[in-house]
C-alpha cells in the first residue's frame, strides 16, 4: 500500500473474535469525525471567522466533496494572506482527505462476516452483498467452481480489526496535518492583520502630527 487511502490487501487470516472488528470500526469512525472537526476549523480560519452563523452554514452542506469545495473556493478568493504556495497546500491536503474518505466509507458501510474456506479464515469487515459498486465482477474472481472463493473473492475489500485500526491511525495523521496547516494560515492572517494595523496607526499618527503642526502654525500667526 503506497498511499494511506489505498485498499489494503486482504489477509488470509481474519479475526477469531468479531468483537475486535466492531471496536475498531467505532474507533475509526470517531477518529474520522475528529478529522471533520479539524477541517471545519480550517474553513473558519480561511474565511476569518468562527462565528456560529458561518459554521452553521458550512454544516448544512451534507456531502464531504461539497464542504471541501467550499473550503477551496474560500481559499481561492482570499488573497490578503493566502499566497500561491499556501493555496496549493490547501488543495493538496483536501484532495488527499477526499481520497481517504473512500476508506472511511468502506468502514462505515461494511458488515462483519465470518468465512471459512481456502481464501480466508475468520471474521472480516466486508461490503454488503447488495452493494454492486463494492463488488468485483465475477469474471475477476479466482475460481468460480469454489463457492467459498466466489463469495469472498467478489468483495473489493475485506478488512481485519488490525487493518481498520491502521486506517484510524491514518485518519489521525491527517488531523495533525490539518491543524498544522490551520496554525500556519492563522499565523499568516495575524501577520497580515498586524501589518495592516501598524499601517493604520502610522497613518493616524501622521494625521495627528499634521493637525498639531497646523494648530501651532495658526497660533504663531495669531500672535
Amino acid at each position: 500500500m503506497s498511499n494511506p487511502w489505498d485498499v489494503m490487501e486482504r489477509a488470509p487470516q481474519g479475526d477469531a473474535d468479531v468483537t475486535g472488528i466492531y471496536e475498531a470500526v467505532g474507533r475509526a469512525l470517531s477518529m474520522w469525525e475528529i478529522l471533520e472537526e479539524a477541517v471545519a476549523a480550517l474553513y473558519g480560519t480561511i474565511i476569518g471567522t468562527h462565528s456560529q452563523a458561518a459554521m452553521a452554514a458550512y454544516g448544512t452542506v451534507a456531502s464531504g466533496p461539497g464542504r471541501m469545495g467550499m473550503i477551496v473556493a474560500a481559499a481561492e478568493a482570499e488573497h490578503t494572506f493566502i499566497d500561491k504556495q499556501s493555496l496549493s497546500e490547501v488543495k493538496s491536503l483536501l484532495r488527499e482527505i477526499g481520497e481517504l474518505a473512500a476508506r472511511r466509507n468502506d468502514i462505515a458501510h461494511g458488515t462483519a462476516a465470518m468465512f471459512s474456506g481456502s481464501l480466508a479464515q475468520g471474521n472480516y469487515l466486508v461490503p454488503p452483498r447488495y452493494n454492486t459498486r463494492r463488488q468485483q465482477s465475477p469474471r475477476r474472481v479466482f475460481d468460480l467452481s469454489r463457492s467459498d472463493e466466489f463469495v469472498f473473492g467478489r468483495f473489493k475489500y475485506a478488512y481485519t480489526a488490525a487493518q481498520i485500526d491502521r486506517y484510524a491511525d491514518h485518519f489521525w495523521n491527517y488531523v495533525e496535518k490539518v491543524y498544522d496547516l490551520h496554525d500556519k494560515l492563522t499565523g499568516l492572517r495575524l501577520g497580515k492583520e498586524a501589518k495592516r494595523n501598524e499601517a493604520v496607526k502610522a497613518r493616524e499618527r501622521a494625521q495627528l502630527e499634521a493637525y498639531v503642526e497646523q494648530q501651532l502654525q495658526q497660533r504663531r500667526q495669531d500672535q
